[in-house]
C-alpha cells in the first residue's frame, strides 16, 4: 500500500482538516444507525447508510441550516457544531 504524507503549514487549516478526518472516522465506527438524527432533522440534511454491518451518517451541507438538533439528540453523540462557511 502506498503511503500519503500531507504537509499543511497553516494551523488552522490543519486543525479544521484533522478535526474534519476525525469526525468523519468517529461517525463510521460509533453510529447505531437508529436514525434519530434523520428523523429530527428539520431540513432533511442527514441520511444513514448501511454498509456490512456498519453504519455512516451523512450530511448533506448544501440542506444543512446548523441547528444542532442531531448533536443533541445523537445517543453516542457522533454529531459536533457545523462548520458553516459563508
Amino acid at each position: 500500500m502506498k503511503k500519503i504524507r500531507i504537509i499543511i503549514n497553516d494551523d488552522k487549516r490543519k486543525h479544521r482538516i484533522l478535526k474534519q478526518i476525525y469526525r468523519a472516522m468517529v461517525r463510521g465506527f460509533a453510529c447505531l444507525g437508529c436514525k434519530l438524527c434523520v428523523y429530527s432533522c428539520p431540513s432533511k440534511a442527514i441520511r444513514v447508510i448501511k454498509n456490512g454491518d456498519s453504519f455512516l451518517p451523512v450530511i448533506d451541507s448544501n440542506l444543512c441550516n446548523g441547528c444542532l438538533i442531531c448533536n443533541n439528540i445523537c445517543p453516542v453523540g457522533i454529531f459536533y457544531t457545523a462548520d458553516l462557511e459563508s
